[in-house]
């Protein structure tokens, strides 16, 4: 099983690489072949393919998009992982049919994923903050504000 610091080491390489690079090719070797999202995208599987569409997506919709890891904790060979991502609703997007907005957004999210003996990810659990994302590219009102 790879130790904690290499997988700390694999998280932030993640982050750097595929993310903050916009890597798919660095992505998908980082997947395993029997990838598990359990929070899929809707629409796309929840297979290594279903993530990879889904990496695409959000590339196209924010082609400045850099992410932070802000806090890890690694238990075995499980990691969870609080980040912030940010950006610039200037592709094709945030939403399906909807125009970009050009606007600026930060969001943060809580990831758990599964680092298998050959270092590469298994599962993915996560959870992002869109309605925060949605108010700021003003997709949605802010809780308590009448709708624009």
């Amino acid at each position: 099983m790879p130790t904690r610091d290499e997988i700390e080491r694999t998280v932030h390489e993640f982050n750097e690489r595929g993310i903050n690079a916009r890597d798919v090719d660095y992505i998908e070797d980082r997947l395993a072949d029997d990838f598990i999202e359990h929070n899929p995208a809707p629409g796309l599987g929840n297979d290594k393919k279903g993530a990879l569409e889904t990496f695409r997506m959000l590339f196209a919709a924010t082609p400045d998009m850099r992410g932070e890891v802000l806090e890890l904790i690694v238990s075995g060979n499980k990691v969870a992982i609080r980040s912030s991502f940010s950006g610039t609703d200037s592709g094709t997007g945030q939403m399906p049919g909807v125009p970009p907005t050009g606007k600026s957004f930060s969001a943060e999210s809580i990831d758990v994923v599964t680092v298998g003996e050959d270092g590469r990810f298994h599962e993915h659990y996560g959870i992002t903050d869109i309605p925060a994302m949605m108010v700021q590219l003003g997709l949605m009102p802010a809780p308590g504000q009448p709708p624009a």
